[in-house]
């Protein structure tokens, strides 16, 4: 389905009557973007001007296709593809706060804020190349969908050590007196499907 006035949208931060423009929805889309379309249907939804392709590093040197939407605004969309061809949307990457669930998690919230929301869930240390990475899978979010956490300016001795404390590629809640103490907050929100 086209939408031709989307790229205004995306532009000027308005919505569509009925389908707002940046609301993220677990395994399913972010605003009118769905997971599953080709490059070309994407180039059918939002304009080509707006779009840039790209190589996205997925961590641990891993490349895959990709394509950003808006890059460097506060509405930048990070679109992974399933292979070189972009047949298939894979995951779409969200760095802006002016998106957010129906549950109100956007990027910029603290983790003690998350706690509020969702209750506990699971994150991974800090200090390596997924660092932050949250599973949302045992929350009401269910699992198609993550987000990264940033552990933010590490300004005071406390800040430290409770960096320190949460590091690692190990999983820790996000009750865990490090985390809380850290209190980092949201970088960016991702979509998938879910993980069987």
């Amino acid at each position: 389905m086209k939408y031709p006035g989307l790229t205004m949208i995306l532009l000027a931060g308005l919505s569509i009557a009925g389908n707002p423009a940046f609301l993220i929805v677990p395994s399913e889309s972010v605003g009118v973007i769905p997971l599953g379309i080709s490059r070309e249907e994407l180039s059918d939804i939002v304009s080509e001007e707006i779009l840039v392709d790209t190589v996205i590093h997925l961590g641990e040197g891993y490349m895959t296709a990709g394509t950003l939407i808006l890059p460097g605004t506060a509405k930048e969309l990070k679109i992974v593809w399933d292979n070189s061809d972009m047949n298939s949307i894979e995951e779409i990457t969200v760095t802006g706060e002016i998106f957010e669930t129906f549950e109100g998690i956007h990027v910029g919230m603290s983790i003690t804020d998350v706690n509020l929301i969702l209750g506990e869930f699971n994150l991974l240390g800090f200090a390596w190349d997924y660092e932050g990475r949250a599973d949302f899978s045992n929350t009401l979010l269910g699992s198609g969908i993550s987000a990264v956490f940033d552990a933010g300016a590490l300004d005071a001795q406390e800040k430290i050590e409770a960096w320190e404390s949460v590091q690692g590629d190990g999983w820790f809640s996000s009750r865990n007196s490090g985390m809380i103490n850290l209190d980092p907050v949201i970088k960016s929100i991702s979509i998938h499907r879910p993980h069987e």
